[in-house]
C-alpha cells in the first residue's frame, strides 16, 4: 500500500470509529426547556438499548435501532428506531452500540440532544417526573437457530445464523478464520472493530453498524453486524465477497458454500480453478507478489490446506502447510520458505507440482495431474 492510500485509510478509519464509538460533542445551541416541556413536546418517550446503527452515504445522519425496555409516553413497539444527525453542531447524538438511552422521539421520527435524549446507567435512576412506565418489555435473542450449514468448498465447517431480516450472518470466530484462510489483524478482545485480512484484501467490521470499511473507503450494507452472547456476527455475503469468496446457496439441503476464488481445489478426479495456479506461476516468473491456497483432497480423506505466498522482497515462496481437516495424515502443521516451484513428469502418476530449494532441505509436494484428468 502506498503512503497516500495508507494515510487516507487511516483517516477514514478514525472518522468512522468516531461515528460508532459514541464520542459526542455538544457544541450546539438549544432552546432552554424544562423537563416537563420536553415531555410535552415528545411524541414518544422510552428507554432502550441500541442494537443497530445505520449510516447513510453522506455520514451525516444515522437510523438507530433500539430494543425498547420501558415506555413512558406514546405507543412504542418492542423494537423501534429514531433518526439523529451525526454532526454535533446540529445537536446530533453519536449513539453507541449496546448502550442504553432515555429517548425523546419527535413526531417526525428524529431525536437530538435538545430533545432530552441521553445515555442512562443502572447507578443513576431516571427523573421521577417521567412517572412510572406505561409498559415494559423483556427481550431474548433475535437470531434464528443454527439450522443453516456452512461449507468451505466440500467440507462442512460450521453454521450460520439468520437475523430478523432473513439475512445470513457468519460468526467471527478464530476457528472459522483458520479454516478459510482469514487473518484477524485486530486484538481478539476487541469486539467493536474487527479488522480482517485475506491476501491483499482488508475489511473492518463495526459491530452494530451497516458499515464495512475497505481499503478504498466505507461500504454500506443493507444489514448490520450484531453481537449475541459474546459472539459478533457479520452479514455473510457482504463480508465474504469483499474477501474474495463466492457465496452459493444450496436449497436442497439448506446450506451455504464458500468457494475461495483465490484457491485451487485438488480432488481425486479433477482440479478446480487451475487458472489461479497458472496466474500465480506467471507472477513468480515476473517477480510480482502474489498469494494463493491449495485445498487438497485425497481418496481417503482431506482436505489439507496449503497457503502459498510469493514475496518479491526475499525472492521466496512461503508455504504454510495445515492438515487440520485431514483425518488420515499424522503430519503436523509447519511453515517453510522455498526458492522455486517445479513440475515433474512421472510415468504412472502424471505431472507432480512441488516446491524445491526449501529452508528445511526437503522437497514439498503440492498436487498432481494424472493423464486422464483435465484441470478446470
Amino acid at each position: 500500500m502506498n503512503i497516500k492510500r495508507f494515510v487516507l485509510t487511516l483517516l477514514i478509519g478514525l472518522f468512522v470509529s468516531l461515528l460508532v464509538s459514541g464520542a459526542t460533542c455538544y457544541a450546539c445551541s438549544c432552546i432552554s426547556l424544562t423537563l416537563e416541556q420536553k415531555i410535552e413536546r415528545a411524541e414518544q418517550i422510552f428507554t432502550g438499548k441500541v442494537v443497530g446503527i445505520w449510516h447513510n452515504k453522506k455520514l451525516d445522519q444515522a437510523k438507530v435501532e433500539f430494543e425498547v425496555t420501558s415506555i413512558y409516553k406514546g405507543d412504542v413497539p418492542s423494537v423501534t428506531h429514531v433518526f439523529s444527525s451525526t454532526i454535533s453542531t446540529k445537536c446530533g447524538i453519536s449513539f453507541q452500540f449496546g448502550k442504553s438511552y432515555l429517548v425523546f422521539k419527535n413526531s417526525d421520527g428524529t431525536t437530538s440532544f435538545c430533545s432530552g435524549t441521553g445515555a442512562i446507567n443502572d447507578e443513576k435512576p431516571l427523573d421521577e417526573r417521567l412517572g412510572k412506565p406505561l409498559q415494559t418489555y423483556e427481550h431474548v435473542s433475535s437470531l434464528g437457530l443454527n439450522d443453516i450449514k456452512l461449507r468451505y468448498h466440500y467440507e462442512e465447517i460450521g453454521a450460520v445464523r439468520i437475523d430478523p431480516r432473513d439475512k445470513a450472518l457468519i460468526p467471527l470466530q478464530d476457528h472459522l478464520f483458520k479454516e478459510v484462510g482469514i487473518e484477524r489483524l485486530s486484538n481478539p478482545d476487541d469486539h467493536e472493530q474487527i479488522r480482517l485480512a485475506k491476501g491483499n484484501k482488508e475489511v473492518t467490521v463495526f459491530t452494530g453498524s451497516n458499515i464495512l470499511l475497505l481499503k478504498n473507503g466505507p461500504k454500506y450494507m443493507d444489514s448490520i453486524s450484531i453481537r449475541d452472547i459474546g459472539i459478533v456476527y457479520a452479514p455473510l455475503r457482504d463480508l465474504m465477497e469483499e474477501l474474495d469468496f463466492s457465496v452459493v446457496w444450496n436449497e436442497q439441503d439448506r446450506s451455504i458454500t464458500l468457494n475461495d476464488n483465490n484457491a485451487v481445489v485438488s480432488l481425486p478426479n479433477k482440479i478446480e480453478n487451475f487458472s489461479k495456479l497458472e496466474a500465480f506461476q506467471r507472477n513468480i516468473s515476473k517477480n510480482v507478489p502474489d498469494n494463493m491456497r491449495i485445498v487438497r483432497y485425497s481418496i481417503d480423506s482431506g482436505p489439507i490446506y496449503i497457503d502459498l505466498d510469493y514475496r518479491d522482497d526475499s525472492v521466496s515462496i512461503w508455504m504454510k502447510f495445515d492438515p487440520i481437516r485431514d483425518k488420515m495424515t499424522v503430519e503436523k502443521a509447519y511453515k517453510v520458505s522455498c526458492k522455486s516451484m517445479i513440475w515433474e513428469e512421472k510415468p504412472w502418476s502424471g505431472k507432480l507440482l512441488s516446491l524445491d530449494g526449501c529452508s528445511d532441505g526437503q522437497k514439498h509436494y503440492l498436487l498432481s495431474i494424472i493423464p486422464i484428468l483435465k484441470p478446470t
